[in-house]
């Protein structure tokens, strides 16, 4: 879909020269945020009113991606200049190949002829290269999509073409900024790049499935499925926790109880395997071969602890365990004696496991194999500080984190990352967490990360700016070095025409409520952690009524139905707030609002609204808040006031109680455990930070029961 504002300010018939950061009025407040570093190239006019004498010129053999990206080159070039651009392959007997005036894609006999150097060097299966030699212009890639990323780099960098939105993104569908430019001049900007994560680049959000848009934005993952003739998408094999398929309990506990962990008091649960045990090893090694010969396209498999955490306490598995100062002695001896066994029979694959919560800390005598990978999962500081930059947060387990991941770095060549983005007990909940995205990749490229999985929402099509987020992450996750501000005022600017500067507003609002607590774990903590509730105190209610006042501004100014469409989209976060919040902080305005977000959310095919909760559907939400009006009504307001006031502080008192026990438990299992490191510095930090925040708690709440 092109903007209605774009193509009307270029009836005007003025030629434009892509020459500057800026291309001129038409563009209002939007720039190229993906402009190329370096020194432009000679100037180049590609179509002039509408004609061309450029073709594109691929090898006498081109390779189906060579092939895809050829076509759509012609395709955008026609898009917008109205021009065609014929292919040529080199050696076709029906036509004479051009000696200049032709962008050449791929080991041509026109680039063997340059003799350019850039020709001679080896690029990335994902890299590409552009080279500029008189007139003429050379794509080339790697082996992959490198030939198809040359095209959509130089059509969005040097050209300024945006794909903004996939076909699944609800109101959001199918956007894109395509410049009309009968008659078309720029100055290519020649460089090489590959990506600074050469495998998995995964944006896990629904909106960011869609093959087509991942192939135009350059995201690689499993859910993106890439047809191998375009290149391919990166493959991984039982994604995720995977010893319950490897090692299923209901087919093997009840017999042989010794194959699963043993706990401290000696008893045998099937939560998770016993590493050590040398069946064990024998059966999950043959499933994981059976496993691998289902996928031949297989790059990485994942051999990873079920989720829920603990390991056997043994007497095997306890020995290496305190060799190694935590749970992933055992576990990485484990994964390497299967590694050593996948690589007779799959030399190039990647045996992966996790390093998560209490396997974080990384083993101080064994060593991953060379076709181990380690996937991080940055669950110790994002689950408490979802707000911070877990670069520079100054607590306890964030610093941890660092550490530890400091010193996987050192030891291990597949390095992936687990990271978190989402609320998922709210899918819809306000979350100002992008100014932290820039940094923590920044970390993870330094640190030699190959890989990157960042969990958002795969269940809607919406979820909190989910459109702008997956764009922006794509981004960042090919070139890290981009700003996220300039990128999210890019797809502002370019996706909302005539109310771009009110959603500016806004996001500069909401994004706002995270910047200003970001430094301080305190903020965090009464957030309420990465699962935050809608009455967590950093969403005030003058953020709301501001909120508000932006989204009726918008409506208003919406030109027709589909930007009414997006702007109430946009709009569902405030209303979720409001509805969560309950009748007597919303007013009479509630029973309406529960309507209006239902017809919003079945329109846009929101049907789950959170993981883990009885009350995550949609339907069962709306049960929830009309019961709570019928309530409201039914009530006396004082008496309703009152009685609120009074059950709230019980509630609160009797769950600090049952928060404070817990502790206690934990602290006398701590105590009792086995060896300095029992489940990992973690834990014990864990703790430590657990005893903290309940006397805060007990502190402030003296007063809530009457």
């Amino acid at each position: 879909m092109k903007q209605a504002s774009f193509l009307t300010a270029l009836v005007a018939g003025f030629t434009l020269a892509i020459v500057g950061q800026t291309e001129g009025a038409s563009w209002d407040e939007w720039h190229n945020s993906l402009k190329p570093a370096g020194k432009p190239g000679e100037e180049m006019t590609l179509a002039v009113e509408g004609k061309t004498d450029y073709s594109i010129v691929t090898s006498n053999k081109p390779t189906s991606a060579e092939r895809k990206a050829a076509l759509e080159l012609a395709h955008w070039l026609k898009e917008i200049t109205g021009a065609t651009f014929p292919i040529l392959e080199n050696g076709d007997p029906t036509r004479d190949l051009p000696r200049d005036k032709f962008i050449s894609i791929g080991r041509t006999s026109q680039l063997e002829q340059a003799n350019l150097p850039i020709a001679t060097r080896g690029l990335e299966p994902e890299g590409y290269a552009i080279a500029q030699q008189g007139s003429n212009l050379f794509l080339i890639g790697g082996s992959t999509r490198g030939p198809i990323n040359a095209v959509f780099c130089l059509l969005e960098e040097d050209l300024g073409c945006r794909w903004y939105t996939s076909e699944g993104a609800a109101a959001f569908s199918g956007i894109d900024r395509i410049p009309w430019r009968r008659s078309l001049t720029f100055r290519p900007v020649p460089r090489s790049y590959g990506p600074a994560f050469d495998n998995n680049r995964e944006p896990y959000y629904t909106v960011a499935w869609d093959p087509t848009w991942s192939l135009r934005n350059r995201t690689n993952a499993n859910n993106q499925n890439v047809p191998e003739d375009w290149g391919g998408h990166f493959n991984y094999v039982l994604f995720g926790h995977s010893f319950d398929t490897l090692l299923p309990p209901s087919k093997y506990f009840e017999d042989h109880p010794e194959y699963f962990m043993e706990t401290d008091d000696g008893e045998r649960i099937s939560k998770q395997p016993c590493v050590t045990h040398p069946e064990v090893l024998r059966i999950v090694t043959e499933n994981m071969l059976d496993q691998l010969k289902e996928r031949p396209d297989a790059e990485i498999i994942s051999l990873s602890y079920n989720d829920g955490q603990s390991h056997c306490r043994c007497d095997r598995c306890m020995v290496l365990n305190e060799a190694n100062d935590g749970p992933q002695g055992a576990l990485m001896t484990f994964v390497n004696q299967v590694a050593e066994a996948v690589e007779k029979e799959y030399p190039n694959i990647v045996v992966c496991t996790d390093a998560y919560n209490e396997t974080l800390p990384a083993p101080t005598q064994v060593r991953p194999r060379h076709n181990v990978g380690v996937r991080i999962c940055n669950s110790l500081h994002q689950w408490r500080y979802p707000l911070s930059d877990f670069t520079t947060c100054d607590v306890s387990l964030s610093r941890h984190f660092r550490e530890e991941f400091a010193k996987w770095s050192k030891i291990c060549d597949h390095l992936q990352v687990w990271d978190y983005t989402a609320n998922h007990s709210h899918f819809l909940a306000p979350l100002p967490n992008m100014h932290t995205l820039g940094p923590s990749l920044r970390f993870y490229r330094d640190h030699g990360v190959r890989g990157l999985f960042l969990q958002g929402i795969p269940k809607i099509g919406g979820g909190a700016r989910a459109p702008m987020r997956v764009w922006v992450m794509a981004k960042m996750m090919w070139d890290p070095s981009l700003s996220v501000h300039e990128l999210q005022q890019d797809f502002i600017w370019g996706t909302w025409d005539e109310i771009a500067p009110v959603m500016a507003e806004y996001y500069e609002l909401l994004e706002s409520l995270g910047t200003t607590i970001s430094g301080s774990d305190i903020g965090d903590e009464a957030a309420g952690g990465c699962r935050y509730d809608m009455d967590a105190p950093f969403i005030t209610q003058t953020f709301i009524d501001e909120a508000t006042r932006l989204f009726d501004c918008a409506e208003s100014l919406a030109a027709n139905e589909q930007r009414m469409h997006q702007v109430e989209l946009a709009r569902l976060p405030i209303m979720y707030v409001k509805l969560m919040r309950g009748p007597a902080a919303t007013g009479d305005e509630y029973e309406p609002l529960i309507d209006r977000f239902e017809t919003i959310a079945r329109r846009e095919g929101i049907d789950s609204l959170g993981m883990h909760s009885g009350t995550a559907s949609l339907d069962m939400r709306l049960e929830d808040w009309r019961g709570r009006w019928s309530h409201h009504l039914a009530e006396e307001p004082n008496n309703e006031a009152q009685d609120q006031t009074k059950t709230s502080g019980l509630a609160a008192k009797a769950q600090l109680d049952q928060e404070f026990k817990k502790l206690e438990e934990q602290k006398k299992q701590l105590q009792a455990g086995r060896g300095k490191y029992r489940a990992g510095p973690y834990w014990h930090w864990a703790v430590e930070l657990e005893e903290e925040r309940l006397n805060a708690k007990l502190a402030g709440s003296v007063d809530l029961a009457p």
